[in-house]
C-alpha cells in the first residue's frame, strides 16, 4: 500500500503479558524476542526530502526533548531515499542518567514509500536491518542490542535459546522481553490497541508490575 504523505500510525502494542516461566511454551513455535528497554515509545518519520521527525504514542512530536544533529544525521544517512519511511522504536533519554539522546529501533511500519500492511514482521525487520551496517559496537546489552553510533541503537532478534540470558541482563534500562511471531502480518495501526495478537510482553517484576 503506497504511503505518499505523512499520516500518523499507531505503533503495534502487545495485548498479552506473561511471566518469564510461561515463555517456554512459545519456544517451539518459531517465536523470536527482542529486548524491552525502559524508554518512551517513538515513531521516527523520514520524508522523501530527508526531513527527520520524532513522534510519541500520543500523535505528537516530543515536547521536552530536541533530537541532537548527530542523531538526526545518523537516521537520515541510513533511511532517507526519496520516499517515506516510518520506524518504530523507543526514545532513551529521561529514565536513566547513563543513556541520553538515544533512539532504540526495533521495527519498521513504512519502507521505501510502502505501508507494510500485510507484510510479515520478519520481512519488515529484515528491511530495517539491511539499512544498518554489519559492523557495530556493543551497546552494553551483550549480543542483544547493536550500537550503530551517534545515538542510534538496533534491537536484535533473539532465538528462544537466548531468552533466559537476555531476560537476566543486569542493566537499569532492561525491562524484559517482547516475544513476536515473525510470520504474523502487520495490520493497520488505526487505534492505540493494534497488532496485539502476535506480540507478548514479558516484563521483569517490579513494584508496579507483576510481569
Amino acid at each position: 500500500m503506497r504511503y505518499d504523505r505523512w499520516a500518523y500510525i499507531y505503533p503495534p502494542r502487545p495485548r498479552t503479558a506473561i511471566p518469564f516461566e510461561e515463555t517456554e511454551r512459545y519456544a517451539g513455535g518459531g517465536w523470536l524476542a527482542q529486548l524491552k528497554l525502559d524508554g518512551t515509545r517513538t515513531l521516527v518519520a523520514v520524508s522523501p526530502d530527508g526531513d527527520v521527525s520524532f513522534w510519541n504514542r500520543h500523535r505528537e512530536r516530543h515536547r521536552a526533548w530536541d533530537p541532537p544533529p548527530p542523531l538526526v544525521q545518523a537516521v537520515r544517512s541510513r533511511f532517507a531515499g526519496g520516499s517515506w519511511c516510518v520506524l518504530d522504536g523507543e526514545l532513551l533519554h529521561s529514565r536513566h542518567p547513563s543513556v541520553k539522546d538515544t533512539v532504540y529501533l526495533f521495527g519498521a511500519l513504512v519502507a521505501d514509500g510502502e505501508y507494510l500492511v500485510g507484510r510479515s514482521h520478519f520481512s519488515a525487520y529484515g528491511w530495517l536491518e539491511s539499512r544498518c551496517p554489519r559492523t557495530h559496537a556493543d551497546a552494553g546489552f551483550g549480543r542483544f542490542v547493536s550500537d550503530l553510533g551517534d545515538g542510534l541503537w538496533l534491537a536484535k532478534m533473539i532465538r528462544s535459546a537466548g531468552w533466559a540470558d537476555a531476560f537476566a541482563l543486569d542493566h537499569p534500562l532492561c525491562e524484559g522481553l517482547v516475544l513476536k511471531r515473525p510470520a504474523a502480518k502487520l495490520e493497520f495501526g488505526r487505534s492505540k490497541e493494534n497488532n496485539g495478537s502476535w506480540m507478548i510482553r514479558c516484563r521483569k517484576a517490579t513494584k508496579n508490575y507483576r510481569f
